[in-house]
């Protein structure tokens, strides 16, 4: 079966494919550097993932290793599948755990992306290269990102191909979350996507209007365990009513141990374990 393999490849595409500029770009790159923290905090040698369909068969063909570098400052990943091609990606970190730059590199395509931080060590650039073997088609699109005088984020623009730019506005609540994301392309309004906020301002659902259901529906929806990690994550497919939800365990030194998914049935579609070598 190929089905926890084809659910992975799906939502990193579907997070890729949509705006929700803050979430993809300033989100995931925090928690990209949370990561690093941990992998640091516990002298992290490589990981291997374990990929189980339901009935908690193995994934036929599954590989997934990374590999960090004694300095913290490379991670691979390694990935292969009998459904997928084999795939690299390289993360390159800075000594305080900042994202500098990925590489995802396979047969068929290459994907590099850059990033540049201000004194703070807020995001200001991000320049994303990729081509395609198959067609040697390049597209190169690069986020420019604009703050006020106290360091929230109020605006973006997003630069494709450098002839072609949306504009993003931000709105910020008195709490400085963004709360609103209103992306405006060749003077036409786009969907704004809205984000809301815990008690402890942790992000917990990243919302659109759905125009077939009439009414605001969520893209994602997070909820967190009791010591502040990310316990669950539901994902929307997108122009459907259809999600997954992926539960998250942690070892008792806070790193992943595994990750479980449902669908709307709530049946198991597949499950992921970690399994961890150190320093």
């Amino acid at each position: 079966m190929k089905s926890i393999v084809a659910l992975l490849l799906m939502i990193f595409v579907h997070r890729i494919a949509v705006a929700q500029y803050y979430y993809k770009d300033i989100i995931v790159a925090k928690q990209l550097a949370d990561k690093w923290k941990m992998y640091k905090k516990n002298r992290v040698k490589s990981v291997k993932l374990s990929s189980f369909e339901p009935g908690n068969q193995p994934t036929e063909g599954f590989i997934c290793e990374q590999n960090v570098t004694p300095d913290f400052t490379q991670i691979t990943t390694h990935t292969k599948s009998t459904y997928t091609p084999e795939d690299f990606l390289f993360s390159y970190y800075t000594t305080d755990g900042l994202l500098k730059k990925t590489l995802d590199t396979s047969d068929r395509y290459q994907t590099t992306t850059e990033y540049t931080y201000d004194n703070n060590g807020k995001i200001t650039t991000i320049l994303n290269t990729s081509s395609s073997a198959a067609d040697q088609v390049k597209d190169v699109e690069q986020h420019v990102w604009q703050y006020d005088a106290t360091g929230k984020a109020t605006g973006m623009l997003k630069i494709k191909n450098n002839n072609d730019t949306t504009f993003i506005r931000f709105v910020i609540d008195e709490k400085g979350n963004i709360i609103e994301e209103h992306p405006v392309r060749n003077r036409i309004n786009l969907p704004v996507i809205y984000y809301y906020y815990d008690e402890n301002n942790r992000l917990t659902d990243v919302v659109r209007y759905n125009k077939q259901a009439d009414r605001l529906l969520p893209d994602y929806v997070f909820e967190y365990n009791s010591e502040g990690l990310l316990g669950s994550m539901l994902t929307v497919s997108a122009g459907s009513n259809n999600y997954q939800k992926w539960i998250y365990q942690y070892t008792e030194n806070g790193l992943q141990a595994t990750e479980i998914c449902f669908n709307k049935q709530k049946q198991m579609l597949g499950k992921i374990e970690y399994e961890y070598s150190f320093r």
